[in-house]
This record gives structure tokens, sequence and C-alpha cells, in this order.
């Protein structure tokens, strides 16, 4: 499904949304805001840790998966309802007051856990701390679709994967960060380590109010009810498949995410013997992870297919999460949570910016909301499951317990494999080795497409492009999403030991170059007549820079003998060699612009000499031109 395009794609253009994001002060303001407020959704968890004396507790799954039962449940009671508000009110003003809000909360708890467990009420004391994360994450639910509703008004559309590998990364890193410093904190003033989050709110109140909001067009009357509004948002989402999917998918992500949570403590107290200040730590090293996770996908960010990393990324991470929970040592605890970490934020931000492009802005808070709503339904699923159910010596099942989770996250994996293999329709080697060049080209050589690739969906088409390099036909192999592609090229090629082998693969045509080939003549007639894509270089060779040659007639002669309709494409940025294998090596910056179709139904049956020389000749000008138009 297309994503449809929004008026805040429209409009950040005029706010800088071109610009390099450091230079966005809107969204410089939303990602500080959003780190220091995550870093103080949790800072006060290690300080309830201490006031219920958990470090010397023999249930601590429990209380751990208790205090996220606490914390997550609002997003399931008030996540349509917090999705609504974010379409109808000032998703920054939703935000601030959220904010001090929890500051508020925050600097309360101290008070109230004394009131609760000596004064009248007599709570036990995790009854009395599961009142903090209950309320601090009635708030926290509905900054959360406010925030995320907000963030494509800020950035432009191109962007989106970048910022979301910034805001929501950092976001979960800060999270996870509080748990390091929090550790420290607890160990040396509960009653400051209180004080010291609710500043922590303030301080991201007051850089939202410091974010100027893109407006355009006329306000949204919201005339229709609330009641309306939470039934459209359910009817968009059961109409579009593709955004149910990446809502399961998060659903997945953060089933797994709590329970992987909640089995450290007991692995981090029970089998590596540490206290409370190295499971701070401990918890820190899923930041570490989380931290080259977003540099990495936003390095990486357009080489990379959104279908690949989500399922590399539910595999990876049930690959870490049965490794951590076999790991007999802390050292290979902590690479597993780094891998878990790396692998988690990659998932989560691809399938957040996916919904952010989907899903329009008038619909995003509550789609979002709907998306918390569920995910929070799964997550309270497992926490309370551990928390609550009268499991036995639950601690002692931590193995077990990760084992179910990561063949969850595997068999996710397998089935996204099997489905991006069924939508290329090219079968598993094929479609990793189309998948594998596609990220070379954009990540080595940096390829750009400039324009849409405009090879028809069906039928015999040719398509002819300038030689510039020996790496020409990689590039349009990962120019050409919708149509696999086979080439006429140079014999000599077949001789290298893996190129060779990947030409074969994809059903390339070898030609000679001393002269008429008839037996690859035949072949490339072939591959036309069953409508296949054949790709050609009528310049018959790489060219020296400078020079010009006359085209071949072999492009025309086929597109006139099948009717097959010819698509000219330019290639540049590319850098000439002599050699055939060293451009492989080096890198450069690869353009390739596609032309409009070709239909030569005027030649049909010239095949004589002048005829041939008319179509080759048209089609290297079309070629050319689309050069000319690039400068």
């Amino acid at each position: 499904m297309n994503a449809e395009p929004s008026a805040g794609h429209r409009s950040v253009h005029a706010f800088g949304g071109n610009g390099p994001l450091w230079a966005n002060r809107g969204f410089v303001c939303l990602l500080a805001a959003y780190a220091i407020s995550a870093f103080g959704d949790h800072l006060n968890e290690l300080g309830l840790w201490q006031l219920m004396d958990a470090p010397n507790s023999d249930r601590q799954v429990q209380l751990q998966a208790a205090m996220r039962f606490a914390f997550f449940l609002p997003f399931l009671v008030f996540g349509l309802l917090a999705g609504v508000l974010a379409d109808r009110a000032s998703r920054k003003w939703i935000m601030i007051t959220a904010d001090l809000a929890r500051a508020g909360i925050v600097v309360a708890i101290a008070w109230w856990f004394t009131f609760a467990t000596q004064g009248a009420l007599g709570l036990t004391p995790m009854q009395a701390a599961l009142v903090a994360p209950l309320l601090v994450g009635v708030f926290a639910a509905f900054f959360s679709p406010a925030r995320i509703a907000l963030l494509p008004k800020l950035v432009a559309d191109k962007q989106l994967t970048r910022a979301n590998s910034l805001c929501n990364g950092l976001g979960i890193i800060a999270s996870m960060g509080s748990y390091a410093v929090g550790g420290y904190l607890a160990a040396w003033s509960v009653h400051w380590s209180f004080r010291i989050d609710a500043m922590t709110f303030v301080c991201s109140a007051l850089l939202l109010w410091w974010i100027r909001v893109p407006r355009w067009g006329p306000a949204e009357s919201h005339r229709e009810g609330w009641l309306t509004s939470l039934a459209e948002a359910v009817r968009y989402v059961r109409d579009h498949g593709r955004v149910r999917q990446l809502i399961l998918v998060t659903v997945l992500f953060w089933t797994a995410a709590a329970t992987f949570e909640c089995t450290i403590p007991p692995i981090v107290s029970h089998r590596y013997q540490m206290g409370i200040e190295q499971l701070g730590l401990f918890r820190g090293a899923m930041g570490v992870g989380m931290v080259l996770g977003a540099v990495l996908l936003s390095y990486l960010a357009e080489a990379l297919r959104a279908a690949t990393v989500i399922t590399w990324s539910l595999l990876g991470a049930g690959a870490c999460l049965i490794g951590f929970g076999l790991a007999a040592n802390p050292l290979w605890g902590a690479v597993f949570t780094i891998g878990a970490g790396v692998f988690g934020v990659a998932l989560l931000i691809v399938v957040t910016t996916l919904l952010q492009r989907l899903v329009p802005d008038y619909a995003r808070g509550r789609v979002f909301g709907i998306s918390d709503l569920v995910s929070m339904a799964g997550l309270l699923a497992a926490t309370g499951l551990l928390g609550f159910a009268p499991l036995k010596q639950i601690d002692r099942s931590v193995v077990y317990i990760l084992l179910i989770v990561s063949g969850g996250l595997g068999l996710a994996g397998v089935a996204s494999l099997i489905d991006s293999v069924r939508r290329s329709g090219l079968g598993v080697v094929k479609c990793f080795w189309r998948r594998l060049n596609e990220f070379y080209c954009k990540w080595y050589f940096r390829l750009k497409r400039e324009g849409i690739c405009t090879i028809p969906q069906t039928g015999p088409v040719i398509v002819v492009a300038n030689h510039t390099s020996s790496i020409d036909p990689l590039l349009l192999l990962a120019a050409s999403p919708h149509r696999h592609m086979g080439f006429m090229v140079g014999k000599e090629y077949y001789d290298l030991p893996a190129f060779g082998r990947l030409l074969r693969m994809i059903e390339c045509v070898p030609v000679t170059r001393s002269g008429v080939d008839t037996v690859a003549t035949r072949r490339a007639l072939r591959q036309l007549e069953v409508g296949k894509v054949l790709g050609i270089f009528p310049e018959g060779g790489i060219p020296q820079p400078g020079e010009v040659r006359d085209p071949r007639g072999g492009a025309a002669l086929l597109a006139i003998h099948t009717r097959a309709v010819v698509v000219p494409v330019h290639i540049s940025g590319t850098r000439y060699s002599q050699s055939v294998v060293w451009p492989f090596f080096r890198r450069c910056r690869a353009r390739v612009r596609f032309g409009q179709p070709i239909h030569l139904s005027e030649y049909a049956g010239q095949t004589h000499r002048r005829a041939r020389q008319e179509v080759a000749s048209l089609i290297m000008r079309r070629i050319r031109s689309l050069g000319d138009d690039a400068q």
C-alpha cells in the first residue's frame, strides 16, 4: 500500500525540513525533550525497587513484572482516548501537560510511600510502590501518540527514518540509561532520586514549549463526536492490511521486550551474584546496543529495505534472547543484551517510520493510539502472567521463558522472510542475491535513482543504457525494484569467479565482441518472447571519458523483431577504469535516471539495415538526452 501524503510533509519545507536535522529547531527540541522525558519515566523505578527492599527478595521476576504492568496498564486503558485527543488538540501542549503532571507525581512518591505503608491505609510495600508507576504511566500514555504524530510535521518525509533513528532510538536509550544512573542514585539517596526525576520532566516541558509547530491551511473542525472518531480509526486499521501487519509486529516487540526485561534481575542477582548497582549497569548494556542500532540504521537507512530490516531484526533479537538465557558469565550476558538492543531498536524504528509514512496526518494520532493499545495488551498479558500468576520458583524458569519468547520472534522472522521471497517471485537464492546487490549498490556506491523506474510491470522490455563501468549491470538491477533483469554482457565477464556465477544465475546472455553472435541473438529473442526484461548497452563496450561511440544495432534488431518496449536509462557518477575488477572496490556516487518508454510499432517488420540504424540512433539520443536533463 502506498502512503498517503500528509500535509505535514508538504509544509515542512518552509520550516527548514529539507536542511540538516541538527539545524531544525523543532526536531532538536522534540528529540531532547523526549530523551529527557523517557529518562525520567524510569529513573524513579530503582528508587521504588529500594523502598520495596527488592534486592533481597526471591521474587524479583514478579516484582519487576508487576511494576512494568502498572506502568503500561494506562496505555491499554487510555490508548484510544489519547490517540483521539492527539488528533483534536495541540500535540505540543498535550506533551507539556503530561510532563508537568509527571513531575508532580514523582516529587510526592516518598511521602506517599510512607503514608500508605505506615498510615491508616496499611498497604504492603509492593502495593504502595505500584501506585507511582501507574500514575506516571497515565500521562506517558497521552504523551506517546502526541509525540509520534507530531514528528512528521517537523521533518521532511525523506528524513523520517533518520529522525526516528535519533528520536525513538534515543528515547529508549535514555530509558535504559536511567537504570544505570538510577541504581547509583537509589543507593546514594532514595529521596533525591525522586527529586532529580521531577527535574527531568520540568526540563522536557521547557524544551517542548520552545517548539514552533508548522501550521497550514484551515484547521479541521472535528465536528464528529469522539466515538465517531474512534470508529473511523478502527475502520482505517481494519481496511489497511499493511498497517495491521506493522501493528502486530509492534505487539510482538513490546511483549518480547517486557518479558526480556523481567528476566534480567534474577539472572544478574542469582546467576551472576551482582548487586543493585550492577543491575542498573547491566540494563544499561541494552542502551549501548540501542545506541549502536540507532547509529547503524541511521547510516544504512537509504541502503536497506524496511522488510529486510524487520525480518533480520526479528531473527536476530530471537537469537540474542535465547543466548542471554544460556550465557554462563556476565560478559557473554552483556554481549547478548547489547545484541538484543541493536535488533530491537532497529525493528521499532522501522515499524514506526513505516506507520508514519502510511497513515495520513488526520488519523495518525488515533492509529498510533490503537497501536499503543494493542501493544500494551500483549505487554500486559506477559507481565501480568509473570507478576501475578501463582507460579512457583519462577526465578529458576527464566531460560524456559526466554526460549518461548525467542521462538515466537524466530517464527515471526521466518514468516516475514517467506512473505518477502513470495512477493519477489524470484525464489530464495535469487531473492537473496538481489537484496544483497541492492544493499551493496546503495551503500557502497551510494546509488540514487533520480525519478521513478519506468519499466512496465509486465511484458517484454529491453532496457538500454550508456556504459560507464563494469558495475553498470549491478546498478541497473538495484534501481529497478519491480522486474528482474538479465543482460547481454561480454563473454569475458563470465570468467570472473564470483561475478560470472552471479551473471549466470540472473540469466544473462553472453555475447562475443568480435562480430555477429547468432547464438546470443537467439537466446535473447527467446527471453523476450516469454515476456522477460533484457538489459543491453548499445555502445558495445565502455568508452573512455570524452569518447563518443556509435551505437550498435543489436538492441534495435531485438526490439523490432519482438515489439518489446524499449526503456532508455542514463548512468552517471561512476569512475572510469580499464580494469574489469577494480570498479567493484572503488566508492562512487552512482546515479541512474530512467526515461519514458519508447514504442517502436511504426518499425514493425522493418528489419532492413536502415531501419535498424534509425532505431539505434533514436535510442542513443534518448539515452544521452537523459544525461543532459540531469545536468
